[in-house]
């Protein structure tokens, strides 16, 4: 599986956001990092050590190791050009891929997958979403499950991604029309439900990353979304979904 540089880029992107809130004591943290602007510009705050820090992150995701070129990650300041790194050794060593955990059940870790194994539950995610004409993300790209859903799938299904993590409700709901997929989480799902009265017909759904109240996934339903429970870690991958909060999963 190829991974464009747009695809590198918002991982990341989104990588860097979420290590640099965690250091600052915040759940994430949004930089609008364009290609061009220098990881040392001050209004990100990054000193030399997080520099350090962060390289050997994305080091130790990519592998840039196998190519050897991690050591540019030190010598390059601006985004596009670890983008340009991270592609030039993925086109090269596209085998494994890592994720860090999220911690939630012990110390954060970095877990391994092999490339073809994501590929190929991505080919089955989307025989399970066939219909989709677009993907509207509310997560990030660089957890396995943002990966999966906002960076394979996309790719399989041949379909455009929308981010949709900071629009307000209104042009949110504007911009939402039959056979979306909306790829969120428990919490941003009962935001969702709380702020939107109505949703437009066609819409289907998917919930991962924690437990979602069976109520809520109700509620969703009666408004006419598909919603869709998918069951798995970082550790795994996808190992099951459900459309109904009642039932059994089903494994893949």
């Amino acid at each position: 599986m190829n991974l464009s540089e747009t695809d590198i880029f918002r991982m990341l992107r989104d990588l860097l956001g979420t290590e640099l809130a965690r250091k600052r004591g915040r759940h994430h943290l949004r930089i609008p990092l364009s290609g061009n602007d220098s990881l040392t510009d001050p209004r990100w705050g990054v000193d030399s050590l997080e520099r350090m820090e962060l390289a050997g992150i994305v080091n130790g995701m990519f592998h840039l190791y196998r190519t050897g070129l991690e050591d540019n990650l030190l010598r390059y300041k601006t985004l596009d050009r670890w983008v340009e790194l991270v592609s030039v050794s993925w086109k090269e060593h596209p085998e494994t891929i890592s994720f860090r955990t999220s911690g939630s059940t012990g110390t954060p870790e970095m877990v391994s997958h092999r490339t073809d194994d994501l590929v190929q539950e991505a080919a089955e995610l989307a025989r399970l979403f066939s219909g989709c004409r677009r993907i509207v993300s509310f997560v990030p790209s660089h957890h396995i499950y943002g990966f999966l859903f906002t960076i394979l799938l996309p790719h399989v299904l041949d379909v455009p991604v929308i981010e949709a993590g900071t629009e307000g409700i209104g042009k949110l709901r504007e911009m939402l029309t039959t056979g979306d997929l909306l790829i969120s989480f428990p919490a941003n799902w009962a935001w969702l439900d709380a702020s939107l009265p109505d949703w437009p017909a066609g819409l289907i759904g998917v919930t991962s990353t924690g437990p979602a109240d069976p109520d809520l996934l109700r509620r969703l339903q009666n408004k006419g979304v598909d919603i869709i429970e998918i069951y798995g870690s970082s550790e795994t991958g996808g190992i099951g979904f459900r459309r109904n909060p009642s039932d059994a999963y089903i494994l893949f």
